[in-house]
């Protein structure tokens, strides 16, 4: 949407790897995120979410509906899940004002590169 990145290339080459893709649904507007595939509700190891801004201490900064804020607490509070920020360099900024229910990223990947945050996972 508007100044996010295409994810549709990474997306692809996953698929080719075998990964399973799924994409996310809006359940309702104060809900996490759901993930479905055609035997049912999933959960994802691995979310791309996507950005308006960030910062290299995983802050991001998103449409502002906290959907995906949601979703990864909600997907962290049942099992390990790795969240990449996918982004344009030109996106970064020095400090994502970040409040208490705002979660982190676990590394960003824009067109020039890869930075992994969180390397505790």
């Amino acid at each position: 949407m508007g100044a996010e990145l295409d994810p549709g290339p990474v997306l692809a080459r996953l698929a080719a790897r075998g990964s399973a893709v799924v994409f996310p649904t809006v359940v309702a507007a104060e809900a996490p995120l759901r993930f479905e595939t055609s035997d049912g509700p999933a959960a994802p190891d691995l979310v791309i979410a996507p950005l308006l801004a960030f910062d290299r201490a995983g802050g991001r900064l998103g449409q502002g509906g906290g959907h995906y804020d949601r979703t990864i607490e909600a997907l962290r509070s049942g099992s390990k899940v790795f969240v990449i920020g996918l982004a344009y360099a030109g996106q970064e900024i020095e400090a994502a004002p970040c409040e208490p229910h705002d979660q982190r990223l676990d590394a960003i990947l824009t067109e020039i590169g890869y930075t992994e945050i969180r390397k505790d996972i």
